[in-house]
């Protein structure tokens, strides 16, 4: 009796091991990064994020499909991220919307340098918040505050 027990429970086991393999997996890579996220439209191995904290404050890619990751500052001047837009005609260049007082950084090299891509926006002194990035047919971009 004690044998057909054991069959049954390695028989169980061993099912759902398989069940769970096919299950997606998720891996935590940055605890302390809580920024938007965007995958390359052209290459899905290239994702960004943006970092918010006090830490973080850049943006960090992968090229690997996450494996590894490269920290990229230069320029960086946003404090809370809330956006990331990348050109499908040309994915070199992105956006990223956020704020206060800096509302779009813009890189044309792929995320390793940012400059400043709202001039003419009227601040006040509570400063702003640019929260969504769109273009439009024209690949011309509107901003959302």
């Amino acid at each position: 009796m004690r044998n057909k027990i054991n069959l049954v429970l390695l028989v169980f086991v061993c099912y759902a091991s398989a069940a769970l393999a096919q299950q997606p997996q998720w891996e935590l890579f940055f605890p302390d990064v809580n920024g938007p996220i965007a995958v390359d439209p052209t290459d899905s191995d290239i994702i960004y994020i943006a970092g918010d904290s006090s830490s973080n404050t850049g943006m960090w890619k992968t090229t690997d499909g996450g494996q590894t990751w490269n920290f990229y500052d230069e320029g960086w001047g946003m404090g809370s991220p809330r956006d990331i837009l990348i050109n499908p005609d040309n994915p070199q260049e992105i956006l990223v919307s956020g704020g206060p007082f800096v509302g779009v950084l813009k890189s044309t090299d792929g995320g390793q340098t940012w400059i400043r891509a709202d001039y003419g926006f009227i601040v006040d002194h509570h400063g702003y918040q640019i929260v969504d990035l769109a273009f439009d047919t024209q690949r011309r971009v509107f901003y959302a505050a």
